[in-house]
Parts: C-alpha cells; sequence; structure tokens
C-alpha cells in the first residue's frame, strides 16, 4: 500500500492530476472522497484494505490501468507514459479464445469466478508438472 500511497499523494494535490480528493472524487465514476482519503492514507499504520474494483475506478479517473497504480514514481502529469517506461515491456497476451477485451468486459464479480476458476486449473497443472518431476 505504501507505492499506492505514494502515488496517489503525487497525482492528487499541488502538481497533481487532481487539485484534491474531493476533485478526483468528482471525476470519478463511483469512487468517493473517502476512498480517496484511505488510499492516499495507505502507507500508516492501520490503514484499510481497498477492493479492486474501487482500484479500478480510481485508476480509470487518471487513464490508467490498475497495475500502473503500483508502479513506483509516476509522474502526475504523465502517469500513463512514466508507469509504463518504469515496467518491463509486457508479455503479449498468451490466450487466444479469452482475449484481453472479453475479461475487461466481465463485471468484478465475473472476474472474481473467472479468477477462481483459472486458479484451480493451474493448481491443477502445477500438481502434474510437480508428481512428473518427482518420479523422474
Amino acid at each position: 500500500m505504501k507505492i499506492l500511497a505514494e502515488n496517489m499523494n503525487r497525482l492528487i494535490g499541488p502538481g497533481g492530476h487532481y487539485s484534491s480528493n474531493a476533485a478526483a472524487s468528482a471525476a470519478s465514476d463511483g469512487i468517493t472522497r473517502s476512498t480517496y482519503d484511505r488510499v492516499r492514507n495507505g502507507d500508516k499504520a492501520g490503514a484499510s484494505a481497498i477492493a479492486i474494483d474501487k482500484l479500478d475506478g480510481i485508476a480509470k479517473a487518471f487513464g490508467l490501468e490498475v497495475w500502473q497504480l503500483f508502479v513506483p514514481g509516476i509522474e502526475p502529469n504523465t502517469p500513463a507514459a512514466s508507469a509504463r517506461a518504469s515496467t518491463d515491456t509486457p508479455l503479449p497476451w498468451p490466450l487466444k479464445k479469452s482475449t484481453a477485451e472479453r475479461i475487461r468486459a466481465l463485471t468484478p464479480a465475473q472476474l472474481r469466478q473467472v479468477d477462481d476458476a483459472l486458479d484451480v486449473m493451474l493448481r491443477g497443472f502445477e500438481a502434474e508438472t510437480a508428481a512428473k518431476k518427482d518420479s523422474k
């Protein structure tokens, strides 16, 4: 939460993308000022967790994807560019039928179901691979 809080404090406030939590909230779809308060104070003791759908709404308010909020040292005036420049080149999407567009179109509840189902399948494949290694 520390990197997220640091980035949000760069993006909101003097010199930031929005001047205040209230301004960021007004530009967001369903993200309250108090949510921005919690996120910006996330590096302090006793900070509360934040739901992924809230992080998605916050990221969209800045024209970002959620993962970009966690890239250290994001720049307020060019957040997307600085987040991309700070990371390795992303791998191409590995799935043919389950395209990124189809995944992004899911509701948060549907996305959790897909994530849970995929996790079960991956654990099975990992167990098969481990069993093959053990039998050698």
